[in-house]
């Protein structure tokens, strides 16, 4: 399970309940508890849930709606129907990528000389991410 902090989750829980329509759009709804939320807003019986997902998601039970499709598809068929363009999105965090050669642990305890690639990626400002 991948808890949800709180009251993070009693929110969503009180607004997916409280909820018309729950719409899940590119997701397979098996990650717990969070994929019980859109499920919650049919509970109260007036509620609706819609899917877009390629795959089947265990949860058709629950929706009024499912469309195999990417979810990129699906968005530009709606935006196209309702007639509003598609704002244009663009990237400008900087990404940075580094490497060094690291002597692995293994190879001092035995005297033959084994190293690792460590990449480090960095998107914007945000931690470090290494890699070996």
């Amino acid at each position: 399970d991948d808890a949800l902090p709180e009251p993070a989750y009693t929110t969503a829980q009180e607004q997916s309940e409280a909820a018309d329509l729950s719409l899940c759009l590119g997701t397979s709804l098996r990650i717990s508890p969070a994929n019980d939320l859109p499920v919650s807003t049919t509970r109260n019986g007036r509620g609706k849930l819609a899917v877009v997902n390629l795959q089947a998601t265990g949860k058709e039970r629950y929706a009024s709606l499912h469309v195999y499709c990417t979810t990129d598809y699906a968005m530009k068929q709606l935006m196209a129907a309702l007639d509003l363009p598609i704002p244009v999105y663009t990237v400008t965090q900087t990404v940075t990528v580094s490497h060094e050669w690291v002597e692995a642990e293994e190879s001092k305890a035995n005297g033959q000389r084994k190293t690792h690639c460590r990449v480090t990626v960095q998107v914007g400002d945000s931690a470090r991410c290494p890699y070996l």
